[in-house]
């Protein structure tokens, strides 16, 4: 989400959503020049994006940025959790780029940004809308989603900890302003290379936050 000031989120009266502008970001883990498949995806998305009734309608921009991050340490493998820390590593280091790209200003003065993971799909019309209506209502905040409303842990709910319980998934709103994230970010990044690494990030993030009240 973009503006010509930064702390948005917080700061600005009532009406300023009704004028927010928004842009996407296609966000590769790895690095593009080192896979064609990647780029001829994103070709066709950013193709797409310029056609008549295309997604323009919608957002001002998009760009296609990358993570860099290594192929052999891109890893998202669950099914492997129980022995290898590194299990999750991909999603985690991704998700702190993200950030520090944004956050940066080198693609323009943003004040946040909404993380959709690969596997979500909106299905609610004039989901953008409602996003954007959300920041307004719900400001100032550091994280803003949901949390899991499902039957799965119906069986073993009283003995699932609190952070579980009440951790924000990580399809959310990131105020890349408010120091809380800052500070959650960069234990993350401190983390990246011991055990706690083997959480999720949204996971250790509200671990971060159930430890931090005490």
């Amino acid at each position: 989400l973009g503006d010509r000031s930064r702390h948005l989120f917080d700061l600005v009266g009532s009406d300023a959503m009704r004028n927010a502008k928004a842009d996407v970001f296609l966000f590769y883990s790895q690095t593009f020049a080192e896979n064609d498949v990647a780029i001829k995806a994103v070709d066709a998305i950013i193709d797409q994006f310029f056609e008549p009734g295309g997604w323009s309608q919608c957002f001002d921009n998009i760009y296609a940025i990358e993570a860099n991050i290594p192929q052999e340490l891109d890893l998202y493998i669950p099914s492997a959790q129980e022995e290898l820390y590194n299990w999750v590593n991909g999603p985690n280091r991704q998700f702190e780029a993200a950030f520090r790209i944004i956050q940066s200003g080198e693609w323009g003065e943003y004040d946040g940004f909404y993380l959709m993971e690969g596997d979500s799909v909106p299905i609610k019309a004039h989901w953008l809308d409602v996003v954007l209506s959300e920041i307004e209502v719900n400001r100032p905040f550091a994280i803003l989603g949901a949390q899991y409303d499902g039957d799965k842990w119906d069986n073993f709910y009283e003995k699932i900890p609190i952070s579980l319980l009440h951790h924000t998934n990580g399809n959310a709103i990131y105020n890349t302003s408010h120091p809380l994230l800052e500070r959650l970010v960069g234990q993350l990044e401190v983390e990246a290379p011991c055990p706690y690494n083997s959480i999720p990030y949204d996971y250790r993030m509200s671990q971060m936050w159930v430890e931090g009240t005490l």
